[in-house]
């Protein structure tokens, strides 16, 4: 960078590399002067603790993007997922809903927020729900074939659970909600090609 620093009367320049707490290099921290000379002890001593803050610094931006990233990457495919997503809490309570969600039970996000999400099924199948909902609350999942009470209609459906797992201990659970109307109206036509 000479050809940079000269015509700005610059005449020496001292540099360290940035380093990350694994070692790697992250940039370079260079200090430039007016006139031909070395710095001194404690310039070295400032611009290693200026470089050792430029890294801080560095290395919290890469760790704001990446997380920052990643939950870009949650949000769309929990946003623009074809089924009914649910994002529980331990109890049971929904905390955020998708937009087929909302289709589906015939409900905006924010009046599907803090139901039970029990509450959407027949009443015979609560005790498997809650269930379900309690061992995915555990750290396990679990799939089973449901009777849902939406809106206007009772309809079959498909539901798993998934735990949110944070350092291998459960914070809530997703809930994943399949419509199978189409599904069972095919069984029953293929029943009924089958008797005849």
């Amino acid at each position: 960078y000479a050809a940079l620093a000269l015509p700005h009367g610059l005449q020496a320049c001292w540099s360290t590399p940035i380093l990350a707490r694994n070692g790697s290099v992250l940039g370079t921290f260079a200090v430039y002067y007016g006139e031909i000379r070395e710095p001194g002890t404690e310039e070295l001593a400032a611009i290693d603790g200026l470089a050792a803050l430029a890294s801080i610094a560095i290395e919290h931006e890469l760790a704001f993007r990446q997380l920052s990233e990643s939950e870009q990457r949650f949000r769309s495919l929990f946003d623009h997922h074809p089924d009914a997503v649910f994002a529980l809490d331990a109890e049971g309570r929904i905390t955020q809903a998708n937009a087929a969600a909302s289709t589906l039970l015939g409900a905006t996000p924010a009046e599907l927020r803090q139901r039970l999400f029990a509450r959407f099924f027949i009443e015979d199948e609560h005790p498997r729900i809650e269930a379900a909902l309690a061992s995915a609350a555990g750290g396990e999942a679990g799939r089973l074939q449901v009777e849902v009470q939406g809106a206007q209609d009772r309809f079959p459906g498909y539901l798993v659970t998934l735990p949110i797992m944070v350092e291998q201990r459960a914070h809530g659970l997703f809930a994943v909600l399949q419509d199978h109307r189409e599904l069972r109206s095919a069984q029953q036509t293929t029943d009924r090609k089958s008797v005849v």
